[in-house]
């Protein structure tokens, strides 16, 4: 157990204990040459409300890869850059790790109680991948056999949560399109589904079992033409992270479900004819190769690239269509037909793209607000199509308006004879996937398992195709792929059933990880009260002043905070002395009170007068002729004087308390010099 993590202790605050759980289960060997893009996800914490006398909160995350650094920073939600306890040398390890708090700040002082504190972890890994290309750093425990092991049978789709603000960031959703277990040595999940894995390619609960959603369970027991028999792609919803969108390859099965983020609920948007809606297109719709979530509510948008689209209430082979339908909340609140955004093998002025063929996969930018749309064609044909990726903007209502940019497709030019994968990574596509963020996007071959990475402002390819598994030449299984929010590519094919991460060309990198909720820090005593107020006051120049409060509340462990305005001037005192006024130190003052809880005083104000030397008939001496000036305002102790006095300028009343008596003639008495100047320090 690692606990070099800031270890500290200080009288009268709870012993500061990092207690560490590093990688639960066995620590990893890793290929040190090569390290993904670090990030932390699934931040959680031990309670949401505790009280520090009771103990310190833990803090967990999970690392997808090994980091250099991780530092967690505390901070309250008003004030996000306003660090109030960086804690340092936390856990680097791949998998779950955590670091507990005491609830006190970098000066060792408990922080006030309050229900918005939060906390960010800051990986870092200043190793990271500096070999220039993409490679293969799935986590290898034996060193040879990756991570799970082949452990799906053919997974078909993945999809990545990329929203920080989600408390479901970084989970990896992938969709399994075999009925049955994999026959792959070391395969540990089974059947059709959709299964949760953690940001480290843990399943999601610690095994297969756990990982699966829960309604697959009578999604893969029934036999009827509505339930799913062969999931494909997934993916999140673009405005929702809770929200996964399955859809279904197989004929006669053509289903499109939702499921929320911990797969526990599923609803069905699409289903086959039998109880789908009931006329048109939307109730006889062809094969699902991908769909896609956007908006959310009444808004909600189901986008579905459909190769056997109905014409007539038949259904037709090589559409690929491009459609949306108005979804709204349930199946039955479909608005009519759906939207034909784009036909297969025909023109359409909008958005002006030619020859649409076959389309396969599609992504919307995944960047919060994004307004395009990616398309990825399996292959073109010489007569109705030669597209191999479009990117098409859209408008504040989800409609196309035109296309960006688009990429031909170069295996049309190959010459008769040779095999189709000539012009690998483009014929046969079965994934797009769009990393916004970078500018950068990944195109998959499914036949000769090799990506292409594209640039996402022009389609440029940037850099040679690279292997990403096994192939088939003689089934239409696909290698889905994925960005995380670090950058680095998953790829989930189905041909070998492995689940893999590529690490960028990119070096090291830094990734700050928000965590989603906050917390609520409660106090076993009562708010501090101030039983005396700070009391407002005039000065001379030159003089010193001091403001003091009285408070009670949290015993020794009280702070204060004084300020002038809004400048802080002193801390950690129920006295603030200023020491050699000038005028810049006059003005209103107030002290806060910190405990279990904060008060803030009334103010007071400081009053700094300029000429206190008394020089009343201003002839440069203080001598017997002030002393009459001055004599003639006397009162006595306690007995207060005339206004005209108490404002003269210099002052009658030498220590500003009301009266001008024996105390005020003291101070005069300092300053007589007779025919000398006097002292300009005589009254301080």
């Amino acid at each position: 157990m690692n606990t070099s993590c800031c270890a500290r202790s200080r009288l009268g605050v709870h012993a500061f204990c990092c207690a560490l759980i590093v990688g639960l289960g066995s620590l990893l060997a890793f290929n040190q040459q090569a390290r993904a893009n670090v990030f932390a996800a699934h931040l959680e914490t031990s309670a949401t409300s505790w009280n520090f006398q009771s103990g310190p909160i833990t803090f967990s995350y999970r690392l997808n890869q090994p980091a250099t650094s991780v530092n967690i920073e505390i901070y309250r939600a008003a004030d996000p850059n306003t660090v109030i306890r960086t804690i340092t040398n936390c856990p680097t390890a791949r998998g779950l790790n955590q670091v507990s708090w005491d609830g006190t700040d970098d000066l060792g002082n408990q922080v006030p109680a309050g229900n918005d504190y939060k906390f960010r972890v800051i990986a870092v890994d200043a190793i990271g991948n500096t070999s220039g290309t993409w490679v293969d750093i799935t986590p290898k425990p034996d060193g040879v056999n990756e991570i799970g092991d082949a452990q799906f049978g053919a997974p078909q789709g993945i999809t990545i949560n990329r929203e920080p603000t989600s408390a479901h960031f970084g989970r990896i959703y992938i969709s399994n399109s075999a009925s049955t277990a994999s026959t792959n040595p070391g395969a540990t999940a089974a059947g059709d589904g959709l299964f949760l894995l953690n940001n480290d390619l843990t399943f999601r609960g610690g095994s297969a079992s756990t990982a699966a959603a829960a309604a697959n369970s009578s999604l893969v027991t029934s036999t009827t033409t509505s339930d799913v028999l062969s999931p494909w792609k997934c993916n999140i919803n673009q405005d929702n992270p809770n929200e996964i969108v399955v859809s279904d390859y197989l004929d006669g099965y053509e289903n499109v479900w939702v499921f929320n983020a911990d797969g526990t609920e599923v609803q069905r948007l699409l289903n086959s004819s039998t109880t789908g809606p009931s006329t048109g297109a939307a109730a006889n719709h062809g094969n699902q190769f991908c769909t896609l979530l956007s908006g959310i509510g009444t808004g909600r948008k189901l986008w579905a690239i459909d190769e056997d689209k109905d014409a007539g209430g038949t259904r037709f082979t090589g559409g690929y269509d491009l459609l949306r339908y108005d979804v709204g909340t349930t199946l039955s609140n479909y608005t009519g037909q759906p939207a034909e955004v784009k036909n297969g093998g025909t023109t359409h002025t909008n958005p002006t793209v030619t020859n649409f063929y076959s389309g396969w996969d599609m992504q919307f930018g995944r960047v919060k607000g994004t307004s395009r749309l990616y398309v990825a064609c399996r292959r073109g044909n010489a007569t109705t199509g030669n597209l191999a990726m479009v990117c098409w903007t859209l408008d504040g209502n989800g409609n196309l308006t035109g296309a960006l940019w688009s990429v031909q497709n170069p295996a049309l030019s190959v010459p008769a004879g040779l095999p189709d994968n000539y012009a690998e990574g483009w014929n046969y596509t079965s994934s797009i996937a769009v990393d916004e963020a970078r500018g950068r996007g990944a195109v998959v071959s499914a036949r000769v398992a090799k990506v292409l990475i594209f640039n996402t402002e022009t389609g440029a390819i940037i850099g040679p195709a690279f292997t990403v598994g096994n192939g088939s030449t003689t089934s239409y299984r696909g290698i889905d792929a994925d960005f995380d929010a670090a950058g680095n590519l998953y790829t989930a094919n189905a041909n070998d059933g492995h689940v893999r991460v590529w690490s960028p060309p990119d070096g090291p990198n830094s990734y700050t990880t928000p965590y989603s909720g906050t917390m609520l820090l409660n106090c076993p005593y009562a708010t501090p009260t101030i039983l005396v107020q700070p009391v407002s006051g005039k000065t001379c120049e030159g003089r010193s002043f001091t403001f003091s409060v009285v408070a009670e509340g949290h015993g020794a462990e009280l702070t204060y905070q004084w300020k002038r305005g809004s400048t802080v001037v002193g801390t950690n005192s129920p006295t603030l002395t200023l020491s050699s006024v000038t005028a810049a130190d006059a003005g209103n003052y107030t002290v806060t009170v910190n405990g279990c809880g904060s008060v803030t005083s009334s103010v007071a104000t400081l009053t700094v007068v300029a000429n206190c030397i008394p020089d009343y008939n201003g002839d440069n001496l203080v001598n017997q002729s002030d002393w009459v000036l001055w004599e003639a305002c006397a009162t006595g102790p306690d007995v207060p004087a005339s206004s005209e006095c108490l404002s003269a300028s210099p002052p009658k009343d030498l220590d500003f308390d009301g009266d001008v008596d024996q105390d005020d003639f003291g101070i005069f008495q300092k300053c007589l010099n007779g025919e000398y100047e006097p002292d300009p320090a005589c009254v301080r």
